[in-house]
């Protein structure tokens, strides 16, 4: 963009900023490899997958697998009388990792009926992150049976 351009879109984020439309956190984002930028949410395509599978990513010259579930252990800070000590999240997503701020799991789930209300510490970061139920989101037969 010419100079007038550039400053015109500076000027209206600041006034977006300054009133409080947008701001500015660390948050997960689309990155796409072809643009090397951030592409929002309407610009990607959604491919619903259900075995590995190796597709085409733009910029790399070998096929990417996906479709694979990654193991990840939350060690759980608060003793528990069944002796869990570790929760174990299934995820495609082991990048997201470091964005993770709670591991659900459903309240019906017999494998975690001493969870509730318990905290885990995160695998990175080993920042406390609360265990919570949903009934609706988490699929006990799916992966673990913990989402996080």
């Amino acid at each position: 963009m010419d100079d007038t351009h550039s400053q015109v879109v500076r000027d209206a984020f600041i006034q977006l900023f300054e009133d409080k439309l947008i701001y500015r956190d660390t948050r997960m984002v689309n990155w796409c490899c072809a643009l090397q930028s951030v592409i929002s949410d309407i610009e990607t395509d959604h491919i619903f997958i259900d075995k590995p599978t190796y597709l085409s990513v733009p910029g790399h010259s070998k096929k990417v697998e996906f479709g694979v579930l990654h193991r990840i252990a939350y060690p759980v800070i608060d003793p528990v009388p069944s002796g869990l000590d570790t929760l174990v999240v299934a995820t495609t997503r082991p990048e997201t990792l470091l964005g993770d701020v709670a591991v659900a799991i459903h309240p019906e789930d017999p494998r975690y009926k001493s969870l509730h209300t318990k905290h885990l510490r995160h695998p990175i970061l080993k920042t406390p992150i609360p265990i919570v139920l949903d009934a609706e989101l988490v699929d006990p037969a799916f992966g673990t049976g913990a989402v996080k």
